[in-house]
């Protein structure tokens, strides 16, 4: 990622536990990530 303008990746760290609550992220049960989405918004 070179540049992210509109700040959709601003709550995805390196120390987040919680990755089922990224931006872009869906999960199944809050536990398996079944899905990414980064498209521009």
């Amino acid at each position: 990622m070179i540049s992210d303008p509109h700040g959709t990746l601003s709550n995805w760290t390196v120390s987040g536990s919680d990755l089922c609550s990224w931006s872009g992220v869906t999960c199944v049960e809050g536990i398996l990530i079944s899905g990414c989405s980064v498209e521009e918004r």
